[in-house]
């Protein structure tokens, strides 16, 4: 009866931590990533009139997951070839498409608990329906939400709304305490700071760097920042892009992050 006993309280004990360490979603949360779904879905149907391969795609291939979340899944022929792709929502640790059916790529934020998950078992083609350029524009409200929980806000701003050709663009990056405590942060440069456009690398400099052998430390008191200019080369063509930039402290695995946008004109 003892061992029976002992057995029920140890049962108790590991499920009251697993419980604990449990993730919840929150409703906010809960609510924007069925807003997603929404609109992941909307701009599929929209873009019908533009592949021929999404010709098929009903309301019949938008079934609901166990998180209450629309999920997509569609199959289909195209030039004598079955292709297929799926995307949903689901919590950090849940899986909702099988490994095995390739392309899988996920989104993850951790803070609030879920990711968006996703697969496309072919590569296309630039004539081809290319399912993550239409969930990244989406999930990026997602990592709006998610970057609000972070002690530091970064922001980085173009210095114009509109480059010519061939000039240089400056912008500004702003790193803010937004916590009601002091906090060290590392010194805003080339080896803190990330620069990403079309998946590579987007060259940077910082202007008017000091020479420094490590990296400095800041102190920052509550509302208190740190602002830095850096200077990128122009472009010989006229282009409309966003860069995705983040800083390299993290939290709860998560670093600060955002987009700036550059307008290129000949005009």
């Amino acid at each position: 009866m003892k061992k029976i006993l002992i057995l029920h309280v140890l049962l108790f004990i590991c499920f009251s931590a697993f419980a604990q360490n449990e993730i919840v979603i929150e409703k906010a949360t809960e609510e924007l990533c069925a807003r997603v779904m929404d609109e992941i879905i909307e701009e599929i149907f929209r873009l019908k009139v533009k592949y021929e391969e999404l010709e098929g795609f009903t309301e019949r291939n938008v079934s609901v997951n166990d998180y209450g979340f629309k999920a997509i899944e569609y199959e289909y022929s195209y030039k004598n070839r079955k292709n297929s792709f799926g995307v949903t929502i689901v919590g950090l640790n849940d899986e909702f498409f099988k490994k095995s059916k390739g392309g899988i790529f996920e989104l993850r934020f951790p803070i609030l608990g879920v990711k968006l998950q996703g697969y496309q078992n072919y590569t296309p083609r630039r004539s081809q329906f290319e399912l993550q350029s239409v969930t990244e524009p989406f999930s990026e409200l997602i990592r709006e939400r998610q970057v609000t929980y972070l002690p530091f806000k970064l922001t980085v701003e173009a210095e114009k709304k509109v480059f010519k050709t061939k000039e240089n663009i400056f912008f500004k990056v702003t790193l803010k305490n937004v916590t009601n405590k002091i906090m060290t942060v590392k010194d805003l440069n080339k080896d803190t700071l990330f620069f990403v456009y079309n998946n590579k690398e987007w060259g940077a400099s910082e202007i008017d760097r000091k020479s420094y052998k490590k990296v400095k430390q800041i102190t920052l008191r509550e509302g208190e920042s740190i602002e830095k200019r850096f200077m990128s080369n122009g472009y010989s063509f006229p282009r409309e892009f966003n860069v995705f930039c983040s800083y390299v402290m993290s939290y709860k695995g998560v670093r600060p992050s955002t987009i700036m946008s550059i307008i290129v004109s000949d005009d």
